[in-house]
């Protein structure tokens, strides 16, 4: 009975340190830094104590002060070392052990990075076979269907402002907007569905071809953030600029329906973005 109970105290004891060891170290690591600097101040005024209480010793009982030489009474370097080096071990001592809790901190990091990496290949692993099967099985239309019911959930209603010359302008805060009901969008380009009204969007289009016309290249962020979509790394490299191909980026606004009847609006762009713009700015 009490081999039993030691061995599962023993068990729980392993499992709370794989669970909180890193933490336990983490934190001992912290005292032990500050741990260290404080013992190594201490130390340093005990050590200093003992060669003063030498040192005065050694002109008390010398028979003249007046005439002694210095040499006479203060303690040379190799004396000082010696006992620097007696008051410091547990000074010493601290700054091992935190060091040793510092090491071990960083092995636990990389023992559950490693976990993590092998729990995402499996899990990746896990994905990857099953969506490979379930189009097998139910086609990639069925598929897809998953992922855009997937994407809408994830939908979220979305700010969206232009910012002017002197002023910043909320495109969702006319009447007009306000009048109309919170719809269902889905960028072509980015594959991205959200919320917003139709105003909104149109007022989004607007402000994105009045700054083209204005003369300056608008990058394909200038367009996400106008939407209050989140800005993209390609958002920064790719965008329009006035040319003798077009001098205004046309939108095609479409009314579809997905396979279960849920009714959104498609944003197509007739010009995409691309490169140009930075060869000419």
């Amino acid at each position: 009975m009490n081999r039993n109970l030691s061995r599962e105290m023993s068990r729980s004891i392993s499992l709370f340190l794989k669970k909180h060891g890193n933490k336990i170290l983490m934190g001992l690591s912290c005292a032990g830094v500050v741990g260290t600097a404080v013992v190594a101040v201490r130390q340093d005024r005990l050590a200093q104590a003992e060669i003063n209480d030498i040192e005065a010793d050694k002109l008390t009982n010398s028979k003249d002060i007046r005439t002694i030489a210095r040499s006479d009474w203060e303690i040379d370097k190799k004396e000082r070392y010696k006992i620097y080096f007696k008051y410091h071990i547990p000074t010493a001592l601290m700054g091992i052990g935190t060091i040793t809790c510092i090491l071990g901190s960083g092995y636990f990091n990389q023992r559950t990075q490693a976990g993590l990496i092998s729990a995402y290949g499996l899990l990746n692993e896990s994905f990857s076979d099953y969506r490979r099967k379930n189009i097998e099985l139910y086609g990639a239309d069925n598929h897809k269907k998953i992922l855009d019911e997937l994407a809408i959930e994830r939908a979220k209603s979305v700010d969206i402002y232009s910012m002017g010359a002197f002023s910043c302008s909320d495109l969702q805060a006319s009447s007009l907007a306000n009048q109309y009901p919170k719809e269902l969008f889905y960028d072509e380009y980015s594959k991205r569905y959200f919320e917003s009204t139709l105003p909104a969007v149109i007022e989004a289009q607007y402000h994105i071809n009045r700054n083209l016309i204005l003369g300056a290249p608008v990058i394909l962020n200038d367009w996400y953030s106008f939407l209050g979509l989140e800005n993209t790394i390609p958002g920064n490299e790719l965008g329009w600029f006035m040319c003798d191909d077009y001098c205004w980026i046309d939108f095609t606004n479409e009314e579809k329906q997905l396979a279960d009847g849920t009714r959104y609006i498609s944003i197509c762009m007739d010009y995409e973005p691309d490169t140009r713009w930075q060869e000419e700015w």
